[in-house]
């Protein structure tokens, strides 16, 4: 499987250049180069495009896989400019890092695919949840559910009830099955749900994030204490 990729990721590469370079060609300049106009464009596609790659492949070859994607990104970066002195080699290093920790998280949910263990397809639903709201939030504009995500002086009450229920019935549930990867789970998605509420990366509101997620954790752990001893 990986050899097909590597053959692939090389024509597409030198396919991209030569077109990129020669015919002006912008259509996918949104997808694959940082801007602050169409970031978030750029981190969905890099999301999507690495955790497909790490789901069918998983961990074999992994230190390949970053050699691999270290030559596409900076490849990707030199044909912005069709110049290599004009290299942006922090968007650079952004896009490896974002890519990488975008695969390793694929290969995560690979083999949490393969368990039996309830708490695993919870994590699996609330990633690709989570991901689907972020496109219709900053896509589409849908704001529904912002009294319950986010903090704010109208909404304190709603955004803290929603937490604690939320969060009291999943530990109720999973009790204290699994619970590192759910409170890994938990930073990952609530710092999701705190950069979709302006859909900038360098505008994220860190206060958001931190308190829901010590809502959060706090509440399943009291929802996981009662079950366990309520079921004893």
């Amino acid at each position: 499987m990986l050899d097909y990729y590597t053959f692939f990721l090389i024509i597409f590469t030198i396919l991209f250049i030569i077109i990129k370079c020669n015919f002006n060609f912008t259509l996918l300049d949104k997808y694959i180069y940082y801007s602050d106009q169409y970031i978030t464009d750029y981190i969905i596609y890099r999301l999507i495009f690495y955790i497909i790659l790490g789901l069918i492949t998983g961990f074999d070859d992994i230190l390949l896989f970053i050699l691999r994607t270290i030559l596409l990104e900076f490849s990707i970066l030199y044909v912005n400019q069709c110049n290599y002195t004009k290299i942006d080699l922090n968007s650079g290093l952004y896009s490896v890092l974002l890519g990488v920790i975008s695969y390793i998280f694929g290969s995560i949910l690979k083999i949490l695919m393969k368990s039996d263990n309830l708490i695993y397809y919870y994590i699996i639903g609330s990633v690709l949840s989570t991901i689907i709201y972020l496109i219709a939030k900053c896509y589409f504009q849908f704001d529904k559910l912002d009294k319950f995500l986010y903090n704010n002086d109208e909404s304190i009450i709603e955004f803290v009830l929603f937490r604690f229920v939320y969060y009291f019935i999943l530990g109720y549930i999973f009790q204290f099955n699994g619970l590192f990867s759910s409170i890994i789970q938990t930073i990952i998605i609530e710092f999701l749900i705190a950069y979709v509420e302006r859909c900038q990366i360098n505008n994220i509101n860190w206060e958001t994030g931190i308190l829901s997620i010590i809502i959060g954790l706090t509440s399943y752990l009291i929802g996981a204490t009662i079950s366990y001893y309520y079921n004893k």
